[in-house]
C-alpha cells in the first residue's frame, strides 16, 4: 500500500524498498530528536574541531525539519 502518490513519480519500488521508506518515515521524529540530543550536548559540553562541519550540517537539517530554512 503506497504511502503518498507523486504524480510523475516512478511506482516501480520493490517490496524492500517500500519497507525501508516506510521505517524511515515512521522513525523520522525520533531520529531528529536524536539529533536534537547530540547538538545540544555538543552545545553545552563544546566538540573537537574535527565534528564542526558535521554539527553546522546536523543544524542545517534541524532548521529544514523544522521549516525555518
Amino acid at each position: 500500500t503506497a504511502i503518498a502518490f507523486i504524480p510523475g513519480a516512478s511506482t516501480a519500488f520493490t517490496t524492500e524498498e517500500q519497507e525501508a521508506n516506510a521505517r524511515l518515515i515512521s522513525l523520522a521524529p525520533e531520529l531528529a530528536e536524536a539529533l536534537r540530543s547530540v547538538v545540544a550536548v555538543y552545545d553545552r559540553v563544546g566538540g573537537p574541531l574535527a565534528v564542526d562541519a558535521d554539527v553546522t550540517a546536523a543544524r542545517a537539517l534541524l532548521a529544514r525539519l523544522d521549516g525555518a530554512a
